[in-house]
């Protein structure tokens, strides 16, 4: 795992102020004069042997720290109500309770290894068949069995234990997992900032729906951060300010109140309609990934789920959650919502998702959603039934994702037919006039729009893959971070084809990709022609108020200048407000 060392700071010191730059992954500006912890690597133990009588004692030791941990690990369990905190649990209780590892540890110990040298020996081993691998999900394994490492070091007092981290935090790493961030989320963070990530990774998603100010890809971040020391962390302009001087720290704080006003502004706005100033509708959805999210986006003024990503229940191990357990969960998301429609996004797994088949050479030209649900028709058949008999209040939909063919949209409809039958011969209801759709997120799917229509009820356009797909720019990668560019030329006329070829269908076209949440191109989306934004339930106010303060006939006649000179005006290239960089 890694290892906390908290810089606390007692008094300021009159220090020079510095200026580090960064990807703003996350909007927000957080300030810390006294909480700010570094997450480091693990430095490896040196060999640490024990005389042959103490063996016991540290076998003893080892004993106690994984009942410890296990201990920890059901109470978190029992506490927490948030499916997603319960499978990431059970997976850390399942490799804590491995008799092949266990036995492993503990013959280590019986060569005079100390508890702790045993530990890292092995979790090093371990780890070591899985954190070179090119399949995201399997360096994630590496990564819960960093976290199971971590609880037991913190149980033998060899490491400093997360719960640690207090309310307010700046947090300082190399980098951050999903499950990092859920946890520091509970321990109420202000802000991450860390070496490595993409703009558009799951982590910096999970960062911007959480509401938590994020900068990724700051080299050596973990170094340059001194001890006793004051940070802000700008989400909006990816600046990292190391001992602020008086006058930064007062523009910052002002900086603060401002948002703070902005938002409270943007709150009088939740009840006015959706609509651009010459009365053209837009509907405004919102994308969730938890339970608790349905309720914000519903006080936020939601007027659907426009996404629900349902490969979040995949659990850490890469099993697949039951029918029931998935209706339940349907099921709950539709009634907190009715009478506002939900669009379930079936499961997109493989690429740089959990789930899938394991070590292929190109995962994100692999078997990955759809291809992977019709080649795994038991697993998909299991959704399909769930999310139907959730559909009986009449207001969920289908997403069926990575549809580059039509032959796919066919096949995957004769399976939702075949579910439909069984379950009328069962008598249980259903929707039966569910709408099923498709994620246009391929050119493939951009250039065959037209015939795609004849055979999806809605598109929805997912902007990141597109992007990715369309520049060959992997969006997790930092190192081509500068080529992800979603707002490129190729990917606008893209969009623009998929806009068309849903007209010609005469059904419904959204965006829920990031780009939705850009409020400085809101109105060449609108113009585009696309009738429902889907985002992040943080950046729903601010996206309908940029709406009714669009005029969509002009809009219309800037976006068709784009699309014919292929040339983005200035104004519609910045994703955030532009600030002054202090110096």
């Amino acid at each position: 795992m890694t290892e906390l060392s908290e810089l606390s700071v007692q008094e300021h010191q009159a220090t020079t102020e510095r200026l580090l730059k960064g990807i703003p992954a996350s909007a927000g500006i957080a300030i810390c004069s006294h909480n700010v912890v570094v997450i480091k690597k693990l430095r490896p133990s040196k060999n640490i042997q024990v005389s042959p009588e103490k063996i016991p004692a540290e076998i003893k030791k080892f004993s106690i720290a994984i009942e410890k941990s296990l201990a920890e690990i059901t109470s978190v369990i029992h506490n927490d109500h948030e499916t997603a905190i319960h499978d990431i649990m059970e997976t850390y209780s399942m490799i804590l309770q491995d008799p092949t590892l266990q036995q492993e540890i503990t013959k280590r110990i019986y060569t005079t290894r100390s508890a702790v040298q045993a530990i890292e020996d092995e979790f090093d081993a371990q780890c070591a068949l899985f954190q070179n691998a090119k399949d995201e999900a399997m360096r994630e394994r590496s990564a819960e069995l960093d976290h199971v490492r971590h609880r037991l070091l913190v149980h033998i007092g060899k490491r400093k234990p997360i719960s640690s981290i207090s309310n307010g935090a700046i947090i300082i790493s190399h980098s951050i997992t999903p499950t990092d961030l859920l946890e520091l989320h509970k321990r109420g963070v202000s802000a991450i900032i860390t070496e490595i990530g993409g703009i558009a990774s799951h982590v910096s998603i999970l960062a911007r729906s959480l509401r938590i100010p994020a900068i990724i890809g700051i080299p050596n971040i973990t170094k340059k951060i001194p001890e006793n020391c004051t940070v802000i962390c700008d989400g909006y302009s990816g600046t990292v300010v190391i001992n602020p001087t008086a006058n930064t720290l007062l523009d910052y704080e002002q900086e603060q109140v401002k948002e703070q006003k902005k938002q409270k502004a943007l709150g009088q706005i939740i009840e006015l309609p959706c609509e651009t100033t010459d009365k053209h509708t837009i509907k405004l959805s919102a994308n969730i990934e938890t339970l608790e999210e349905v309720d914000a986006a519903i006080m936020s003024g939601a007027m659907g789920i426009g996404l629900v990503r349902t490969e979040y229940l995949v659990k850490s191990d890469g099993s697949f959650p039951s029918e029931d357990e998935q209706y339940i969960w349907y099921k709950e998301i539709a009634e907190r919502m009715y009478p506002h429609t939900v669009t379930i996004r079936t499961f997109d797994v493989g690429g740089d998702k959990k789930g899938g088949v394991k070590r292929e050479e190109n995962p994100a030209l692999g078997y990955r959603g759809i291809r992977f649900l019709l080649g795994n028709k038991k697993i998909f058949r299991t959704q399909i039934r769930a999310i139907l008999r959730a559909s009986n209040h009449k207001n969920i939909k289908i997403m069926l994702p990575m549809i580059s063919q039509v032959k796919e949209i066919k096949r995957a409809k004769k399976i939702i037919d075949s579910v439909k039958h069984q379950l009328r011969e069962e008598q249980i209801p259903y929707d039966t006039h569910i709408s099923v759709g498709i994620m246009i997120e391929t050119p493939a799917a951009c250039c065959i729009a037209s015939d795609l229509g004849k055979y999806s009820d809605f598109f929805s356009i997912g902007s990141n893959d597109l992007a990715q797909y369309t520049l060959g720019a992997d969006r997790n990668n930092g190192y081509v971070a500068d080529m992800f560019n979603e707002l490129h030329p190729s990917v606008l006329r893209l969009m623009h084809h998929a806009v068309t070829g849903a007209k010609a269908n005469g059904i419904s076209v959204s965006l829920c990709g990031e780009l939705a949440a850009w409020n400085t191109i809101t109105s060449l989306l609108i113009g585009m022609g696309i009738t429902e934004l889907s985002v992040a339930t943080p950046a729903l106010l601010l996206i309908k108020s940029k709406i009714r303060k669009t005029h969509f006939e002009s809009a219309k006649k800037t976006i068709e200048k784009i699309l014919l000179s292929g040339k983005i005006p200035k104004e519609f290239r910045a994703k955030s407000k532009k600030r002054k960089t202090m110096k």
